[in-house]
């Protein structure tokens, strides 16, 4: 593979352009070809061989790249590909950005309170009730006071854990202030559009209106952008200023490390040739963060997920992996991480988690804090239909995986849930993307993706049948809330008489020349 150009467009935006000969397409196609459950079609086949080139072929020319030119990419490549033919490779253009040349003022001397929340004895009565069976109950006096004092001890540990975390956040916020210098404006117009995505799910999910939202804040359209385009800026500084600290104090992985997981990821994608948003790990990713959006409290949140077999357990680590990556390792001591809404929807949700049937187990997750009313990531396994979890929709962090062997099993279990309002899809293979978009009724549906198709204005957000009637959203919505007038205007200067009797042969076959339906 060939570095034809590499420039920024500005300080931080890299732009990349590289190519494959006719040979290495060729070699990609027979080895995609000879792999088990080969895509039959020509253009996934094509497609698969593609993806393969570029991932095994772009790797050493980035690590030359960063080698060459000192570079700290702080995002994955964006891949747009530019021309393909069997007969003369193919070219692929490549986005990423790297650490723009900032400067760091001051990032030592920063103090921020670590300030546990006070422990309530309903509290304490609550984690003996859930955690503690009647035998520990039934202790003596000097038992229970023993058991009290424990169970005391672990909430202050666990509070104070939580109020380090938010101290943190604190404390990266205060550094973001000192990171000085131009950012690269479409490193920036990103924060602020995933931001505006973030905002949008949660007031949609909240149900409120975004006109009522300004008005109680006092703020006007163009206040409001201004806020949260600062918010995005705040937020990216910070993050830059965490790379900055670990330049300055050669704050580096060890060789040992870096092996290690290297080591890891290359067991995990052994035998996989597809981009990173058709492997597992970026479908692991992407669920996460839609069944934790809200705590799970939105329409379009995953309700469950269909896995085969073979991949369910590689599956099930991943999420794992991801949710403890967006939220630590104490989830529940995350400030990012939302409550339930209420006191009711929490009991519910909690009861569904706990009031399963034999044979199903709690993967991970299943902690929860009812004073707070969080619940954690919940992944819950050996799920089958007719499960109390899969009675009704869950609305919550609780998300069960069902596992599958064929396909038609898989549209088998969406199909007896009738018309659900959104189906998420992960595949690169087009021609799996149109079977399941033609066998599954739906309301809408986001391939490689979930959620965000909600947030879309450029299409219609609505149901069908048990999942809703009509859609809103842009012009589909002006639509909806319209009657259109069908209105026809005619002169009174002219009257062909050809309409009005009396009627004759001649008249009759005229009539039926230039009436419609004749």
């Amino acid at each position: 593979m060939k570095l034809e150009h590499f420039g920024m467009a500005e300080p931080g935006d890299c732009r990349v352009v590289f190519s494959a000969t006719a040979a290495e397409l060729e070699e990609a196609v027979q080895a995609v070809r000879a792999a088990p459950g080969a895509a039959q079609d020509e253009d996934d086949l094509l497609t698969a061989a593609v993806n393969r080139a570029i991932l095994e072929g772009f790797s050493p020319l980035f690590a030359q790249l960063m080698a060459e030119h000192g570079l700290q990419p702080v995002t994955d490549p964006d891949f747009e590909l530019l021309a393909v033919n069997r007969a003369e490779g193919f070219r692929v253009g490549a986005q990423f950005f790297c650490l723009p040349p900032l400067e760091l003022g001051e990032y030592t001397g920063f103090v921020q309170p670590i300030q546990p929340r006070p422990i309530r004895e309903l509290t304490i009565e609550l984690e003996i009730n859930r955690n503690h069976g009647d035998e520990d109950r039934a202790a003596d006096a000097e038992g229970r006071r023993e058991l009290r004092a424990r169970v005391t001890q672990e909430i202050y540990a666990q509070r104070c854990q939580q109020a380090r975390a938010v101290a943190e956040q604190a404390l990266i916020a205060q550094l973001g202030t000192q990171v000085t210098g131009p950012l690269p404006k479409q490193l920036v117009a990103g924060n602020y559009f995933a931001e505006q995505r973030q905002f949008n799910l949660r007031m949609q999910a909240n149900g409120i209106n975004f006109d009522q939202y300004l008005k109680v804040q006092g703020q006007t359209v163009e206040e409001f952008r201004a806020w949260l385009h600062a918010e995005a800026e705040r937020k990216l500084r910070s993050r830059m200023g965490l790379l900055l600290v670990a330049q300055r104090e050669q704050l580096w992985p060890t060789e040992a490390e870096v092996e290690e997981e290297l080591a890891h990821w290359d067991d995990k994608r052994d035998g996989e040739h597809t981009f990173a948003s058709n492997d597992r790990r970026r479908a692991a990713q992407r669920i996460a963060w839609g069944k934790c959006l809200n705590s799970g409290q939105t329409c379009v949140g995953p309700d469950y997920a269909l896995v085969h077999e073979d991949a369910a357990d590689e599956f099930v680590e991943e999420l794992q992996r991801w949710i403890h990556e967006y939220y630590g390792e104490d989830v529940l001591a995350s400030p990012d991480y939302p409550h339930m809404i209420n006191q009711k929807h929490f009991d519910m949700v909690c009861r569904l988690i706990d009031d399963r049937p034999q044979g199903t187990r709690i993967a991970f997750g299943g902690r929860r804090n009812p004073e707070t009313l969080q619940i954690e990531p919940t992944v819950v396994t050996g799920v089958s239909i007719d499960d109390p979890l899969m009675s009704q929709e869950i609305f919550g962090p609780a998300l069960p995986v069902i596992t599958w062997r064929d396909v038609d099993e898989a549209l088998d279990i969406v199909r007896s849930i009738k018309h659900p309002l959104a189906c998420y899809i992960f595949s690169e293979s087009r021609a799996f993307q149109r079977h399941i978009l033609d066998a599954v009724r739906c309301g809408g549906a986001t391939i490689n993706d979930v959620v965000i198709h909600a947030s879309s204005n450029a299409m219609g957000f609505g149901g069908v049948q048990n999942s809703g009637i009509g859609a809103y959203h842009g012009k589909v919505g002006f639509d909806a809330f319209t009657h259109y007038k069908s209105t026809m205007k005619k002169s009174t200067l002219i009257e062909t008489g050809i309409r009005n009797p009396p009627f004759n042969e001649r008249k009759m076959r005229l009539l039926k020349l230039v009436m419609p339906g004749k």
